[in-house]
């Protein structure tokens, strides 16, 4: 008996509600499916992640505007209300700066409720809340991350990260929890970009933002979801071949 004719059977006493023989294999197929799709129903939807690119240098002998991008923040929503995922990925060949311009990242978040920054990867960096850092340029900040194990300017050792973690607060944190500081800048960081003789300028690249959705579409999951169930119950029946 095929495959379809299987199938066939099954929802057809499901739905008629009569008593007929399912073979075993079609029946498992319908049950692992059917587990698969009320799983994804039941399941929070799949966050979104909310991203905004450093398109501002404010660097010696290299500031423009709209002259980026020079890395890019990304915050997504977790299943706790009051906790964002927040990482700050930089482009091929720039690296973390220490110049006094700034640091690593630094943002404001609305009302200024204390923070913590929970799993920050990688090692060597360290969350500051609560002590305001003014950075040349870009403005006053409340939060920072800090890179601890950056050399002086650009100077070995070096670090381009990626850095990630997860953002606490005692209120519920969304995207928009993000606002610009005194100067108008969403994030910044001070940074190394390549200056295409073997340097690189150094100071802050900012964004005035706004952070912009990029879903991941409900229907990739729900198929993503539908095609492991398929593959999962087709190697569980070879196996038993």
């Amino acid at each position: 008996m095929t495959f379809a004719r299987e199938i066939g059977l099954a929802l057809t006493s499901l739905t008629r509600g009569r008593r007929c023989y399912v073979p075993t294999a079609g029946l498992r197929y319908v049950v692992a499916l059917g587990l698969v799709a009320i799983g994804w129903a039941g399941a929070p939807s799949p966050a979104s992640a909310d991203t905004v690119t450093y398109m501002t240098s404010l660097q010696g002998g290299n500031m423009c505007h709209g002259c980026g991008p020079f890395g890019t923040v990304s915050v997504s929503s977790t299943a706790n209300p009051d906790e964002l995922s927040v990482s700050l990925t930089l482009n091929p060949g720039e690296v973390f700066a220490s110049t006094g311009a700034g640091a690593a990242l630094m943002f404001d978040v609305s009302g200024n409720p204390p923070l913590l920054a929970m799993s920050l990867l990688p090692s060597g960096y360290t969350f500051h809340d609560g002590s305001p850092l003014h950075a040349d340029g870009s403005g006053n900040w409340n939060s920072y991350v800090s890179c601890d194990i950056c050399g002086s300017g650009t100077s070995p050792p070096q670090s381009s990260g990626p850095i990630t973690f997860l953002l606490e607060a005692n209120t519920p944190l969304t995207s928009t929890s993000f606002v610009a500081n005194n100067n108008g800048f969403l994030f910044a960081s001070d940074i190394g970009v390549p200056n295409g003789s073997g340097g690189y300028f150094t100071g802050d690249v900012a964004t005035n933002g706004p952070l912009s959705p990029v879903p991941l579409p409900a229907a990739a999951w729900l198929l993503m979801s539908g095609l492991a169930g398929i593959k999962f119950t087709t190697r569980r029946r070879t196996a038993a071949a």
